[in-house]
C-alpha cells in the first residue's frame, strides 16, 4: 500500500485497522466474524474442527469451508438462524 503523498511517516509503518479483500487475511477476518454472529445466537465450534458450528440443543449443524455455509437438520430449526 503507497500512503497518501501528505502524510510523511518517518520511518513509520501503517497498520491497516481492516482486512482488504483479496488479501490472505480476508477470509480469516470474514470467518471471525461470521463465528462471533453465530456464537451471539448460542453456536459452539467443535473441539476438533472450528469450521463445524453445532446449536446449544444440537439441532442444527452449520459446516464453513472457505466462503460456503452447510446447513444440516431440519428447515424449521434452519429458518431460525435466518
Amino acid at each position: 500500500m503507497i500512503p497518501p503523498l501528505d502524510i510523511d511517516l518517518n520511518g513509520k509503518v501503517l497498520c491497516l485497522l481492516k482486512s482488504l479483500y483479496g488479501l490472505k487475511q480476508a477470509l480469516l477476518a470474514w470467518f471471525e466474524r461470521l463465528s462471533s454472529a453465530l456464537a451471539e445466537l448460542g453456536f459452539l465450534s467443535c473441539s476438533f474442527d472450528p469450521c463445524i458450528l453445532l446449536s446449544p440443543d444440537n439441532n442444527i449443524i452449520i459446516v464453513v469451508y472457505v466462503n460456503d455455509i452447510i446447513t444440516v437438520r431440519r428447515k424449521s430449526d434452519v429458518r431460525k438462524v435466518y
